[in-house]
This record gives structure tokens, sequence and C-alpha cells, in this order.
């Protein structure tokens, strides 16, 4: 899901460059949720808004303050659903002054799971030019197949025979939670990162909160829908390790909605909590 890898002497640059590439690609997997396998709770297309904060430092060397904001836009498109947010993201030091982090991403997802296309450009600031990354990727459910790097540079990369696309794996994590299992492994493909785009994925739900607790918002596509904290663990595709890169917690509710996300970077912790729901119409097919 990310290449982003914990190192806390890396220099200003590295770090920069690591914390867009984990929040861009923690996020779509995050947000890129269930397309509806429940015949009783359907995936919404929605547009949200989450407001960026610094939910814990963990050293006297860690950020002081996070500001910033997601925007997150999931379209129902007839032969699948496409995904597109942007973010901006603040990070300031007590000693270090700030930096600004941006991001976009755009992907497609067939309905069946087997059909994948991104797009994502993101800045780290201190007037580097943006980077982007392309491509295409293509899956026979069970046997794997190839997905297809055109940026930054060309490349071909190998995906196992238990690879899942964002939306085809978010939804197989609600189906899960629906019927109490608390585990899930799986290959993702999302084209994020610096790498092959590829990346091992531990899901673990953690515990189910009924409807109507602690919501996020008093919304109409919030109430009355169960909802379950889980506990994502990020790991390179091309490694064997014990130690996730990156680790997130959110709150998924059965339509498919992030309600809250919390983004671990080693030193420091943010919240991403939502603050604006719409639903969207879902467009007129033929």
């Amino acid at each position: 899901m990310t290449d982003f890898a914990i190192n806390r002497t890396s220099s200003k640059a590295q770090w920069r460059r690591r914390a867009a590439t984990a929040a861009a690609g923690a996020l779509v997997l995050v947000l890129g949720v269930s397309a509806g396998a429940s015949p009783v709770s359907a995936m919404v297309p929605h547009k949200a808004v989450y407001d960026l904060s610094l939910a814990k430092a963990r050293s006297s060397q860690a950020a002081s303050a996070i500001s910033g904001q997601i925007v997150f836009i999931w379209r129902d498109v007839c032969d699948g659903w496409s995904l597109d947010y942007k973010a901006q993201m603040r990070v300031s030091f007590a000693e270090r002054g700030s930096h600004q982090i941006a991001w976009q991403y755009s992907a497609w997802e067939s309905d069946d799971g087997e059909h994948f296309r991104f797009f994502t450009r993101r800045s780290t600031g201190a007037g580097a030019a943006p980077e982007h990354r392309r491509g295409s990727a293509r899956l026979t459910l069970g046997e794997g197949g190839t997905a297809t790097l055109e940026q930054p540079e060309e490349a071909t990369v190998r995906l196992p025979s238990d690879t899942m696309f964002p939306k085809a794996h978010s939804e197989a994590i609600l189906e899960r939670a629906r019927e109490g299992a608390t585990f899930f492994w799986r290959h993702v493909f999302d084209g994020t990162g610096e790498g092959d785009g590829l990346f091992g994925v531990s899901a673990a739900v953690t515990r189910e909160i009924p409807a109507n607790q602690a919501l996020p918002l008093d919304h109409p596509l919030l109430r009355d829908q169960r909802s379950w904290q889980v506990q994502l663990a990020y790991f390179p595709s091309s490694q064997k390790e014990s130690t996730p890169e990156s680790e997130q917690l959110t709150r998924l509710f059965a339509n498919g909605i992030a309600g809250s996300i919390e983004i671990d970077y080693g030193d420091f912790v943010v919240n991403a909590e939502l603050s604006e729901l719409s639903a969207l119409e879902a467009e007129a097919c033929d």
C-alpha cells in the first residue's frame, strides 16, 4: 500500500517524500471501501471531507502541530467505481519550521475486480517538481495478473494469485467483519508508493461499534449503520518482514464510509476526522 518506512534519521527531503507516500497510499485503501457486497447496506456514492490534526507526538523532535484537509469523492460510474481525492498537510516542528505536503489520486476499478487504472501526483514542497505515477493492472481472480506502470518509468509488475484491488479488498474486509471474522491478509495493488505499488496488507477487526454510537457527524448516511474499528498494517511486497512499514486505524461503516482514520508516522500520529459528508447521485447507465 505504501513504501513508507519509519526512519528517524532521514533527511528532511526523505521525510517529506515518505510522508506524502504514506498518507496517500494509506487513504487509498482505507477510503476506497466496499462497493456493496451486502444486500442490506450497499456502498453509497459520496463526498467526504476530513480535517487533519496531530494526535500524538512520541519525542521532543516530533511534529508540534499538524493541519490540513482531505477531500474525497467516491462515485458509481456504471462499469465500476471511481475515486478521487486531493489533500494537503502542513507539518510544523518546534525548531525546524514547517513543511507542506500535497497529493492527489484518481483511480477506477471495475465491478468484477479484474481491471484497475490509477494516477497520482504529489508535491513535497521546497521547490521540488511534482512527482507523477500512472498505470493500469489486470487480474484473473484467484490466478494473479500483471500491472503496467507508465510513469515515472515503464515497468511490469507480476501480481500474486491472492492480489486484490482496493475496492474489492475493503469489500472483503467488511464482509468478514459482518460475519464476525477478526483477521484478513491479502496482497493489494493500488499503484501508490515509490516501488511497485503492490503491498501485503494485514487487516484486523478489533471491535464492532453499535449503530448511532459516538457518530463523527449527525448525518443520514451514518445513522443506524453498524461500524467496525479496523487496524491495517502494510508490508512491502518484496520482503517477508515481521514489522510493518506503516499502520492505520480506521472506523469503517457498513455502507463504506470511513468515519475516522489514524495514520502512524512513527514519531507522531495524525488524525483524519470526518467534518463534511454528502451523498452523490449515481451516473445514469444505459
